[in-house]
């Protein structure tokens, strides 16, 4: 078993904005890194991630005029968690805490510092039957 973990992910998405796809839409792109250690074998995992999401809100939804510049939306969200591991991996307790940082429309628009972060903390108890 493997102490160490590294996991990527690339999302690329495309929506139309009426049922006639008479203008193109929005696009949103998504990319991810986590990273785990399992700092006592078989019991306790650690793990850290980083993610970034770009609505990519320039080509827009209003025929693609681009109202809005593609920095109002994206977010960044940074999170730690570890878990405990027990009863032969049937149980897990899980605790994580990830902030995400969402840049306002104000930012995009004026160039001013502008975003609301988000923190949250979870505890979790997993079961597997």
């Amino acid at each position: 078993m493997s102490v160490w973990q590294l996991a990527a992910t690339f999302e690329h998405a495309n929506y139309q904005t009426n049922a006639n796809n008479e203008s193109p839409g929005q696009r949103t792109y998504s990319t991810g890194v986590m990273a785990s250690y399992m700092l006592v074998p078989n019991r306790i995992p650690l793990s850290v991630l980083y993610t970034l999401h770009d609505p990519d809100s320039e080509n827009g939804t209003e025929g693609g005029n681009g109202s809005v510049d593609s920095e109002a939306g994206m977010q960044r969200q940074v999170g730690v968690g570890a878990a405990y591991l027990f009863n032969g991996h049937r149980n897990k307790i899980h605790v994580s805490w990830d902030r995400v940082a969402t840049e306002t429309a104000i930012t995009a628009i004026s160039g001013d510092e502008g975003s609301v972060k988000n923190h949250s903390f979870k505890a979790r108890w997993q079961v597997l039957f």
